[in-house]
């Protein structure tokens, strides 16, 4: 399997378990220090804990809205060196009745530490036209 194909499976599996609405379960995805960027807030995240209180926010959040599932399309993987990699694309997140709760873009910053590939950055961003 490419680097390309692994930064994508593990987007994938980022993504699945993300649906299961747990801030534990997300902490193995990232590498410490993390950034994550919206476009109204920023968050430095120094280490689980702070990652587990942010995530635990956004998935509050998210079961108000009667969170279901996310649905991702477009998504494209950019190997910038032999360790760091981007993932573009955008995303809907869908209640149970499958209406939409928001659309968005976003681009991941992945880096392969020990054979794996961890979230160093995440930008959620306006969904952009083609180039």
């Amino acid at each position: 399997m490419s680097d390309e194909d692994d930064v994508l499976e593990t987007f994938k599996k980022y993504s699945s378990t993300f649906e299961l609405l747990s801030a534990k379960a997300l902490l193995h995805f990232y590498h410490y220090p993390c950034i994550l960027i919206s476009q109204d807030k920023s968050a430095a995240l120094r280490n689980q804990i702070e990652a587990w209180i942010a995530l635990k926010k956004v998935i509050a959040d998210l079961k108000q809205e009667n969170y279901k599932k996310s649905w991702m399309r477009d998504l494209q993987v950019k190997l910038q060196s032999s360790n760091l990699a981007t993932i573009t694309g955008i995303a809907e997140r869908l209640r149970k009745d499958g209406s939409v709760i928001i659309e968005f873009g976003f681009t991941y910053t992945l880096r392969k530490v020990s054979s794996e590939w961890k979230i160093i950055v995440g930008i959620i961003h306006d969904v952009l036209p083609p180039n």
